[in-house]
């Protein structure tokens, strides 16, 4: 039988990240127990609860340390989903979290540096926005709260830092950290094969090397839908817009990632693979032809188009 506690039910967080002792201690100074912290959480692990405490939010009743580690014990926690997925805008993720202050509050978890990890602070863009680069896409739970954001970016913060912090180079700087995550965030709207994202990495650092345009349609398009423009593809009039994401007009790379990167696409940015292709086209197929010289790129253009309409024939028969 759980203890009933005594009063009316009060809502107790429980943040992802904290443990036994940390959870005790907010909730002692939330008024649930007369106890101290240090015996709430040796009830927490005399329960076995210690290792299993679930984020969420709870609701208990005050009582005794016993009696409100008991009743935790027997309840499910309140929380929910925020999924991340690959290549989302930060205008994207802002109406994904728009139950809980949209744009406004990812701004600003995004600005607060305690919420990234330590290892990772010193090497942040200063422009919150480019920080999105830095949330792993995954699908993370939460607390259904005014905290939910900020867990979410602690979470895909966390996680990123765990499974691309490893991969960096130990005299990581900001700026090549900018420009790996920029990088990065092309390279998930440019390819959709993960075995072809470290050669489409190289082709863009052959480009800058040589000092010749990226030419990435991905920014193009991000720069359309900065302006309310949704395109799926592109025709040689949308190629003019004015804009510093319009790799076609201007050389070098645009000012910040353009959604965020998967960790394939980040492993690729981060070790593109060393050839001598300037360019790739994509074919019918969904993996990418590369080429060389314009001439061969020209040649694939055309085979591209063929196997493209030889595709659409065998779709209308």
């Amino acid at each position: 039988m759980v203890p009933p506690g005594k009063g009316a039910p009060v809502e107790a967080l429980v943040e992802p990240g904290q443990n036994a002792l940390a959870v005790a201690r907010s909730l002692v100074e939330q008024g649930l127990t007369e106890g101290d912290a240090r015996s709430l959480a040796r009830w927490f692990s005399l329960l076995g609860m210690d290792t299993r405490l679930k984020p969420g939010l709870y609701r208990i009743r005050p009582g005794t340390p016993w009696e409100v580690a008991r009743q935790m014990q027997s309840q499910e926690p309140d929380s929910t989903g925020i999924r991340l997925l690959a290549g989302t805008t930060f205008k994207e993720l802002g109406a994904v979290l728009s139950r809980w202050g949209g744009e406004i509050a990812l701004l600003r978890e995004l600005a607060d540096l305690s919420n990234f990890p330590v290892e990772l602070r010193g090497l942040l863009p200063e422009n919150p926005e480019f920080r999105l680069a830095f949330l792993l896409p995954d699908s993370y739970l939460v607390t259904p709260s005014g905290a939910a954001v900020r867990d979410f970016v602690r979470l895909a913060s966390r996680t990123w830092q765990v499974k691309i912090g490893p991969l960096l180079p130990r005299d990581t700087g900001a700026q090549w950290l900018l420009k790996r995550a920029i990088l990065a965030s092309i390279n998930e709207r440019e390819s959709r094969d993960d075995e072809e994202r470290a050669r489409v990495a190289g082709v863009f650092e052959n480009r800058l090397r040589l000092g010749m345009p990226l030419q990435s349609c991905a920014t193009v398009i991000f720069a359309w839908k900065q302006k309310g423009r949704v395109l799926e593809g592109l025709t040689y009039g949308d190629l003019d817009i004015d804009s510093p994401y319009n790799t076609y007009r201007n050389k070098g790379l645009p000012p910040g990632p353009i959604g965020a990167p998967s960790l394939p696409a980040w492993q690729a940015s981060l070790a593109p693979e060393r050839h001598e292709y300037l360019f790739f086209v994509l074919s019918p197929s969904g993996r990418h032809i590369f080429s060389r010289t314009y001439e061969e790129h020209l040649a694939a253009q055309k085979i591209a188009g063929q196997e493209k309409q030889e595709t659409q024939n065998r779709k209308g028969d």
